[in-house]
């Protein structure tokens, strides 16, 4: 059983929110809530998702295993759906945390989100409200599309979504409005469990908000909230992109739903829609905030905050993901802990290189749980206190046959053939506008067989 002084937690997560559009490192983007969140911990500059979509991402940061290693690699891979496996959640469950999720975790591809509750009790969550993402919904068996189908909003949704899948970068406010938008009933579920909770064990929360993943659908206000005009403009495409073919190069060079060719006055629309969204959910967060210190759960509540990838959002003429671009593939990542932290420390920004399935490890550390399982990921909550220190050398990421090699200084993307597809020298050329394949021999950089062969040795088996 936990100690009585065991810290809460309460994990927040986000789907497809770009590292630029929340807390200290927002830029366009109005997140008060996430900023003072991160004005009493770290904000880390330098997360990466270790795949740039919803399934593989998700799957590394709850299993520990590489996409090479669970064999999830897309979100066309059958889901690692193996609640038999011991991961970070059991730790929580074996110290008799409360364990409860409100919103998306995308572990299963049920079309039946209730029927399927029994599968989150068994890697420990006992209070469940699991929804899909938004254009899933429609298909989809959850409390939510119930809720919906009785307030008489399914038939207007459903019709909503199909009209987006027909033009992709549609943008205009949810029928379903503020009050019963997706993200809106998320928070709203995960406030009344905190609100009426009463028990004298900790709880471990776990809300995770399906925005702002498009479609754009930002409710109103927040769908006027931000005029296109003001929004800053994207990271231009190169002229030349050059590099082996790879996704990105597969993606520029086709018309689909990541590359549809839009003007920049389409993309400045979509992008005020995308930041009403980011601003929505800061604000849901906030009233959770205002909750805790209410109930005085503020100060012995571990808060982490991040996403599972990022948004091009326009960047280089692309949307939504897949790429190793830093749109698409760095995440946010706030943390506050339970402990008082030093005024040398409080509000610091960290530049240790991190990857998403190190999310799990921290929060057992922080919570301070002994005899967890065995797991992939590696805590950084040493990185809470001091701030100034490395964590890890290199960061791997992997979307199909694409991998990424990330360092301090380089970021690497061989292709299916292990040849290079992008290389860009992060310390000159941040906004990533030239490749430097043809022009620097990656070998020098990045030891590629070695870092392969010691994946294992700190993200799980090879299953």
């Amino acid at each position: 059983m936990p100690s009585l002084h065991s810290p809460n937690v309460l994990f927040i997560m986000t789907d497809q929110h770009r590292a630029d559009a929340a807390g200290p490192m927002a830029r366009g983007f109005q997140t008060p809530a996430l900023n003072a969140i991160a004005a009493d911990g770290v904000c880390f500059a330098n997360c990466y998702t270790n795949s740039p979509q919803c399934v593989p991402a998700r799957a590394a940061l709850h299993y520990g295993l590489y996409p090479h290693q669970s064999g999830v690699t897309s979100n066309k891979s059958p889901i690692l759906n193996d609640f038999e496996r011991p991961t970070w959640t059991n730790s929580f469950r074996s110290a008799g945390y409360h364990m409860a999720v409100f919103g998306k975790t995308h572990l299963t591809r049920s079309t039946d989100l209730i029927a399927a509750e029994p599968l989150l009790r068994k890697i420990g969550f006992e209070t469940i409200n699991e929804t899909h993402g938004p254009r899933q919904s429609r298909r989809t068996r959850t409390h939510l599309s119930e809720y919906w189908a009785r307030l008489g909003l399914l038939d207007a949704f459903r019709d909503d979504i199909e009209a987006r899948n027909t033009k992709n970068n549609l943008v205009r406010p949810s029928p379903l409005g503020y009050e019963h938008y997706y993200d809106t009933y998320v928070a709203r579920r995960a406030k009344q469990f905190l609100e009426t909770y009463n028990e004298e064990r900790p709880f471990f929360c776990w809300l995770s908000f399906p925005g702002p993943h498009e479609p754009y659908d930002a409710p109103e206000p927040y769908a006027s909230m931000f005029s296109p005009n003001d929004m800053p403009p994207a990271t231009a495409r190169p002229e030349t992109v050059g590099g082996a073919p790879g996704v990105l190069q597969e993606l520029i060079s086709t018309e689909c739903p990541e590359n549809l060719h839009l003007t920049s006055v389409e993309i400045a629309a979509l992008r005020a829609n995308y930041a009403g969204g980011v601003r929505l959910i800061d604000d849901l967060i906030g009233e959770i905030v205002d909750l805790l210190k209410q109930k005085n759960l503020y100060e012995n509540t571990v808060i982490l905050f991040t996403s599972d990838h990022g948004e091009m959002n326009g960047d280089w003429g692309l949307l939504r993901k897949k790429v190793f671009l830093d749109g698409a593939a760095r995440v946010p990542l706030v943390v506050k802990p339970a402990e008082a932290m030093s005024d040398t420390v409080r509000s610091a920004k960290s530049n240790a290189l991190i990857e998403l399935m190190d999310v799990g490890p921290t929060l057992v550390d922080l919570a301070k749980l002994a005899g967890a399982p065995s797991f992939g990921g590696r805590s950084f909550a040493k990185q809470m206190f001091e701030p100034a220190a490395e964590h890890r050398e290199i960061i791997f990421g992997q979307y199909e046959n694409d991998r990424m090699f990330l360092s301090k200084d380089w970021k690497l993307v061989l292709n299916e053939n292990e040849r290079p597809s992008l290389l860009f020298n992060r310390q000159d050329d941040p906004d990533e506008q030239r490749n430097l394949c043809t022009e620097v021999d990656y070998a020098s950089l990045f030891d590629v067989p070695a870092i392969l062969a010691g994946l294992s040795s700190h993200g799980g088996d090879v299953v």
